[in-house]
């Protein structure tokens, strides 16, 4: 799989984040207002290493901390972060 669209998925959380994680070759992540994320989730989110677009609009309860962590991931790739 290479894209998924999960915009508003209300009840996604910290663990179905980390079944992604076997999604090696997602190129395109659309989590637009999936209001339960948290920074702890996106740590799983670090591994695809695979990812060009990620849309993080409306994720209230992230933080600029939580998106440090990709910040080499988003240098060392194509990868544009939507927040």
């Amino acid at each position: 799989m290479q894209r998924l669209n999960l915009n508003t998925c209300k009840n996604l959380t910290e663990a179905g984040l980390a079944h992604l994680t076997s999604l090696t070759a997602l190129q395109h992540l659309n989590l637009r207002y999936c209001m339960n994320l948290t920074d702890d989730g996106l740590a799983y989110l670090t591994t695809l290493t695979g990812l060009q677009y990620f849309n993080l609009s409306g994720c209230d309860n992230l933080t600029d901390a939580g998106l440090e962590r990709f910040k080499a991931l988003a240098a060392s790739l194509n990868l544009k972060i939507i927040r």
